[in-house]
């Protein structure tokens, strides 16, 4: 935060600032009235099947199937968008619009309402791994690294093949130097997607990485 200006120099500028103020209050309580209503929709509606939607949905087979089989980076890459976008919609209409929410939260910075929404699709589809993952993404903005890494290993636990989350595991293992752990991750990513785009070059600095610290 910046200084605060000299009370004689305020003005109408004071006045802008007190408007955008009232407007971001309001904004802010249009906008948990919308979860609230996203959330009763979703309590109102009938209950999850036990076995998690992400493991009874065909199309979610059918694209590991191609992308385990694509034979360049390219078809690879577009493959493993489609398979993050059919997993994100894999719950009711109100949890994918929560997502959604979240991660146009995320992209313009507002970490605590993109928690918010994450929470809420947790709530809603606790077996549904994007849920999972958008709020380990979520806490990791907001510097909840316990937390993210928990959601993280939850979603894993739901569904072992969900790549968002295995690459984000990879990656916070090399974060905090565990090479060993982070290249053990980015095989399994392979193993899903042998051709997605850097997988191999990310692998060998994983694995350069993890020779230069057992030297």
């Amino acid at each position: 935060m910046g200084d605060r200006p000299d009370s004689g120099k305020m003005g109408c500028g004071a006045l802008r600032c007190g408007a955008m103020r009232c407007g971001a209050l309001r904004s802010g309580a249009m906008r948990g009235a919308a979860v609230a209503l996203l959330f009763l929709l979703g309590a109102a509606a009938p209950a999850a099947p036990a076995v998690p939607a992400n493991r009874a949905n065909p199309a979610i087979e059918r694209l590991l199937s191609a992308l385990h089989a694509a034979s360049n980076g390219r078809d690879a890459g577009a493959i493993a968008a489609r398979l993050e976008r059919t997993w994100e919609n894999a719950g009711t209409p109100a949890v994918t619009l929560l997502l959604r929410s979240g991660q146009a939260a995320l992209a313009a910075g507002r970490f605590a309402d993109a928690l918010r929404d994450a929470d809420a699709a947790v709530t809603l589809a606790p077996d549904l791994p994007a849920a999972r993952f958008a709020r380990a993404v979520a806490r990791l903005h907001l510097g909840q690294r316990a937390g993210a890494e928990r959601d993280l290993a939850q979603s894993l636990a739901i569904e072992a093949r969900f790549l968002p989350a295995l690459e984000l595991e990879a990656r916070l293992a090399a974060g905090r130097g565990d090479w060993t752990a982070a290249a053990a991750a980015w095989r399994r990513v392979l193993t899903l997607a042998p051709r997605l785009p850097g997988g191999q070059r990310t692998l060998r600095g994983f694995l350069r990485h993890a020779a230069g610290h057992q030297a």
